[in-house]
């Protein structure tokens, strides 16, 4: 059998496993193949994380020597991101935390703040629905004996009071950030609570994450029934629960320092989320990531290279990375172009994308290659106007560049400064060279070219395609200008 090519299993097990295999692979050729929907522009111009808060936290614990944020910084951090929190307050006294109850109102939880302690329930550090101040204080001598007995070489500071928050229908859940040494930040999510060691339901993902991994994070796990009607209980608002999920996504991207983040556990019901809980461990890594993100094993979208393009004749597009989003607008942009256009871009009659052709276009390696699109500003949809992209040839560091304009919008100045956004991100992500082919009879993307510096090149046995090329790099600027000097 092995001689003929077929495959040979030494035990019913094997096979099951082998196809096993092949059922995973086609499911994850399946979810390529989805496209997500568009982005509102209601929720695209929102931002979900207030950088410079949430780096305050990190950077001032870095500076006094802390690897271990306390609950309260944790929680600050989470809200910094756009997660509801139930925030405590510190009280180093039976006293003070007497009165800050009385403030917060009835029932209470205490919980143990103590440097040393990880885990404060391994120490009985935590006390839920305290309804009086009597046992406000009986619970804050309660905790300080348990710790001084439980854990001795920890320095006590005092607890945190906070309101107790009752949702008869909330179930318990975790999401976390954990550190792999090949892959670097991991996404967990899975059944909270106390006993989340021993039910063990977890799934993990690498960030970032959009709604459709968050969505199929989820799905990956046993909890994920229990999120539907249950026993009486109504479902859970998964989109705030996926929307949880998205902002601890980008706090993974945007923070290289962050070594551990446990949510545990972060109630869900039918009217949001809620972080009851959370612990967050750094390291001495950066505060922010490099222009590649490094650190991550998937480029995360690079919203830091978004602008405004104002036109000379007074229009003005956003131009901004391909999102995955942007399929269906990318499919209604090559419906508009001409058929010249399409035969011009694609050397070859085109009239529709395929379906792998759209994902190959919208799903992109951001490290690897980049697409940018020009939106329409002035428009109620978000109608793509220009698309403009290049890909690095496999094992060197050049990159072939292609774009298309929409007839209505050639001849303004858009390719001109699509094109310059795409050499300036190339020559930033340390590509030595990008070139393309020019169709001979194409005089206007031949006049941008020579305009631009490029220097032509005819191709053996393609006398119809031009090579057009430019040198990146600060010493490639000077050569650039003399060739387009002489080919003009």
């Amino acid at each position: 059998m092995k001689q003929a090519g077929y495959a040979a299993m030494r035990s019913p097990e094997q096979g099951v496993e082998a196809f096993s295999f092949l059922a995973q692979f086609v499911r994850h050729r399946q979810l390529r193949l989805q496209l997500p929907p568009p982005v509102s522009r209601d929720t695209e111009g929102a931002s979900s994380l207030e950088i410079t808060a949430a780096r305050a936290i990190l950077a001032q614990a870095q500076s006094q020597g802390r690897m271990l944020l306390a609950e309260d910084e944790a929680k600050s951090l989470l809200a910094a991101c756009g997660i509801e929190v139930v925030q405590g307050h510190l009280a180093a006294s039976a006293s003070e935390a007497k009165t800050l109850a009385e403030q917060i109102g009835y029932p209470v939880v205490l919980k143990v703040r103590a440097e040393g302690v990880t885990h404060k329930s391994d120490v009985g550090g935590v006390l839920l629905g305290l309804k009086s101040p009597e046992e406000v204080g009986l619970g804050f001598e309660l905790i300080h004996e348990r710790v001084l007995k439980r854990a001795p070489a920890a320095q006590f500071r005092g607890v945190l009071v906070q309101r107790m928050v009752s949702r008869p229908s909330g179930r318990e859940l975790i999401v976390g950030i954990a550190r792999d040494p090949s892959f670097g930040p991991v996404i967990s999510f899975g059944m909270g609570g106390i006993a989340v060691e021993v039910v063990r339901d977890s799934a993990l993902a690498l960030p970032p994450l959009n709604r459709m991994l968050a969505g199929d994070l989820i799905d990956r796990t046993r909890v994920a029934s229990m999120l539907k009607p249950f026993r009486g209980m109504p479902a859970v608002d998964m989109d705030s629960l996926i929307d949880a999920l998205l902002r601890v996504s980008e706090l993974a991207c945007e923070f290289p320092c962050l070594a551990e983040l446990d949510i545990n556990p972060l109630l869900a019901d039918e009217s949001g989320v809620i972080a009851l809980d959370a612990r967050v461990l750094i390291d001495k890594a950066p505060l922010s990531p490099d222009p590649v993100y490094s650190h991550l094993a998937i480029h995360p979208y690079p919203k830091a290279l978004e602008r405004q393009l104002h036109l000379a004749d007074g229009a003005t597009v956003l131009l901004r990375p391909v999102r995955p989003e942007d399929a269906e607008a990318q499919k209604r942009f090559v419906a508009r172009l001409s058929d010249l256009t399409l035969y011009r871009r694609f050397h070859a009659p085109v009239r529709e994308l395929t379906l792998d052709r759209l994902v190959r276009f919208t799903q992109i390696d951001y490290d690897r290659e980049m697409a940018f699109v020009a939106i329409d500003a002035a428009g109620a949809d978000e109608e793509i106007r220009g698309f403009a992209q290049y890909n690095r040839v496999v094992g060197s560091d050049q990159a072939e560049f292609g774009i298309a304009v929409e007839d209505s919008w050639q001849g303004r100045g858009l390719g001109f400064a699509m094109m310059a956004a795409l050499e300036t991100c190339a020559r930033e992500r340390q590509v030595s060279e990008i070139f393309g082919y020019v169709l001979s009879e194409n005089d206007s993307m031949r006049g941008m070219m020579v305009a631009r510096g490029y220097g032509a090149q005819r191709e053996p046995g393609e006398s119809g395609v031009i090579r057009f090329r430019l040198p990146l790099g600060p010493q490639a600027q000077t050569g650039a200008r003399a060739v387009a000097a002489t080919t003009s």
